[in-house]
């Protein structure tokens, strides 16, 4: 359940730095709030590798470098679409926008998870 709350967390954030940015251009905080989304990455990003690595035994190093691939693969894809993006609209306020859906798409994520998570534990 903490993913679900870092990732409303980082929802707000990315909100509250849309606000920002259309509000005031130069204030500080514009630089200060993307900054939290690392922040929430660490906290998240340990703890998922060691849910990758809850398996069976003899599937640890499969799930492992399965995980390895999708974030190698989501990672060169999303940065694929952001230099589009940039080079198409130059601005703060398309990188925010890209931030965003990803973070509403993570917390769908986590929340689907964690429904399935408890779905398991109620037939065993």
């Amino acid at each position: 359940m903490s993913a679900i709350g870092i990732g409303i967390s980082l929802n707000y954030r990315m909100v509250a730095t849309l606000v920002l940015l259309s509000a005031v251009p130069l204030l500080s905080l514009n630089m200060f709030l993307p900054s939290l989304v690392g922040f929430g990455n660490g906290l998240t990003m340990p703890s998922a590798s060691a849910s990758v690595m809850f398996v069976p035994k003899d599937l640890a190093a499969s799930a492992s470098g399965l995980s390895d691939a999708v974030i190698v693969i989501a990672g060169a894809v999303v940065t694929a679409v952001t230099g589009y993006v940039v080079r198409t609209f130059p601005n703060a306020m398309a990188l925010v926008g890209l931030m965003l859906p990803a973070a509403i798409l993570g917390l769908a994520i986590s929340v689907w998870m964690s429904f399935n998570v408890q779905e398991r534990a109620a037939d065993h």
